[in-house]
């Protein structure tokens, strides 16, 4: 597998790991069953701790984009629906804000 995380600065580097494997599940380069490198890899690789690359792969497995198996590693998850390409919204569907907005004091 060819991994690719690009770090930019030494500030959040979990986020900047989480987004970019975000990036990669959510554009198809990194598929549903594919593993990918254990945090002690990861974190070598990119020359970070491995809380942060375990913090990261938290995250997306929070989103449901990473799955911990036991003795297997961490495996890429189909992205759910929520976290598919939209094409445009049906011409049936109206959109309205929520009614809770409306109650809120507008900023000055």
């Amino acid at each position: 597998m060819d991994l690719h995380v690009d770090l930019k600065d030494r500030r959040d580097l979990a986020g900047q790991i989480y987004r970019g494997l975000r990036a990669q599940i959510l554009d198809g380069r990194l598929r549903g069953g594919e593993r990918v490198p254990p945090t002690r890899e990861l974190a070598r690789r990119l020359g970070v701790s491995r809380n942060t690359v375990s913090v990261a792969y938290e995250w997306l497995g929070a989103e449901g984009l990473l799955a911990g198996r036991s003795r297997a590693g961490s495996i890429v998850q189909e992205p759910p629906r929520e976290h598919a390409p939209r094409g445009r919204a049906s011409a049936g569907v109206k959109l309205r804000p929520r009614a809770i907005w409306s109650e809120l004091p507008t900023p000055r």
